[in-house]
């Protein structure tokens, strides 16, 4: 397995927070798919959730990066602290499956809402903490593949 960190997580784009209570923020994470750049099990640490937050929806839009049926992936919450290669324990970081919970757009393109109940039950924690994709069953072929979250406090 290997980790993967975007540039919101290296801290070369920056992550909003929500201003006022009850406003909600929407950021979108993307990812240039490349099946050769992945193995099954990978995780990608897409995002960030600000402290103080919770997710209020998630869309995720993808073009097609298999040809096959083979696409499938789990998003989630991650353990440890965002942009670390390890754990707290130093364990190797792993990824939830809170919001999608073995989705499989991306074997086709297309949009798809938040899917699984426990993503709008996360509650608020007083750190940043990582949103994650988890490779099942990489996909064959390139494409993008992103993930619209929508989070308030």
């Amino acid at each position: 397995m290997t980790l993967t960190h975007s540039e919101y997580v290296r801290g070369g784009k920056r992550v909003p927070a929500s201003q006022y209570a009850g406003e909600v923020v929407a950021v979108r994470y993307e990812l240039a798919y490349a099946a050769s750049a992945y193995s099954d099990g990978d995780i990608v640490e897409l995002g960030v959730l600000p402290a103080h937050h919770t997710v209020r929806d998630m869309v995720v839009d993808s073009t097609d990066v298999d040809d096959g049926t083979d696409f499938e992936w789990d998003l989630g919450l991650m353990s440890g602290e965002v942009g670390e290669a390890l754990d707290e324990d130093d364990n190797a970081r792993t990824c939830g499956d809170e919001f999608f919970d073995s989705g499989t757009l991306g074997r086709d393109a297309g949009v798809d809402r938040m899917s699984n109940p426990a993503g709008f039950k996360v509650t608020p924690t007083d750190k940043d903490r990582s949103i994650g994709l988890k490779l099942i069953d990489q996909g064959t072929t390139t494409g993008t593949f992103g993930v619209t979250v929508f989070y308030g406090t």
